[in-house]
C-alpha cells in the first residue's frame, strides 16, 4: 500500500512536496501563485483485466533493479576485473560508490523533479476542452517507470565519460571544444 499510495500515487496529489516547494518559491519570487498546483484533473483507470497485477510485478522487478543496483554494478566489475591490472582492479569499491551514488542521485531528481513536472503538464495539457484526461494505469506507471529509470542512467554519464578518457576515445580538449553540443 505505501508503494502504491504514497510514492507511486504521490505525485498525483497537488500537495506533493515539489509543488509545495515551487509554489512556495514562486510566492517568494513575486510570481504570486503562477505556477501552483492547486488541482490534478485528471484520473487513472484501469482498463485491462490482468492489469493491476501486471503493474505490480513490473513495479516490484523495477525497485528491485533500483535497489539492486550496487550490486549489479558490483557483479559487473567483477566480471571485468579479472581483465586489469592489479592497480587499476583496486579503484572497485570507489567505482560502484560513486556510480550507485549518481544512479541514485538520478533516480530521486526522476521522482521529485520530472515526475511531478510531468504529470502536471500532461494533465492540465488539452487540445480542446472537448477532451477530458483519463489515462490508463499502465500508461501512468510506465511514465513513472521511464522518468526515474532514464533519470538515474542519465545521472551516470561521468562515469561513462570517465571511462572513453581513459581508454583514449574522449580527450579533455574534446570535451572541452564540443561543450555546447553536450
Amino acid at each position: 500500500d505505501y508503494i502504491f499510495d504514497v510514492i507511486i500515487f504521490g505525485p498525483t496529489n497537488a500537495n506533493f512536496i515539489t509543488y509545495r516547494f515551487f509554489c512556495d518559491l514562486s510566492n517568494q519570487l513575486g510570481f504570486a501563485e503562477s505556477i501552483c498546483v492547486t488541482e490534478m484533473p485528471f484520473i487513472i483507470q484501469n482498463i485491462n483485466v490482468e492489469g493491476q497485477i501486471n503493474i505490480l510485478v513490473w513495479t516490484c522487478i523495477t525497485a528491485g533493479f533500483i535497489l539492486a543496483f550496487p550490486y549489479i554494478l558490483l557483479q559487473l566489475w567483477n566480471f571485468i576485473s579479472p581483465a586489469l591490472y592489479e592497480n587499476e582492479r583496486k579503484y572497485a569499491k570507489l567505482f560502484i560508490f560513486i556510480a550507485s551514488f549518481l544512479f541514485f542521485t538520478g533516480v530521486l531528481f526522476g521522482y521529485f523533479v520530472v515526475v511531478p513536472m510531468s504529470v502536471n503538464f500532461f494533465a492540465t495539457f488539452k487540445v480542446s476542452d472537448v477532451v477530458e484526461n483519463q489515462f490508463s494505469f499502465d500508461s501512468y506507471i510506465g511514465m513513472i517507470k521511464t522518468a526515474v529509470i532514464a533519470s538515474g542512467l542519465f545521472f551516470e554519464l561521468p562515469v561513462i565519460i570517465y571511462f572513453l578518457t581513459k581508454l583514449g576515445l574522449v580527450t579533455p580538449k574534446f570535451l572541452r571544444d564540443y561543450w555546447r553540443y553536450a
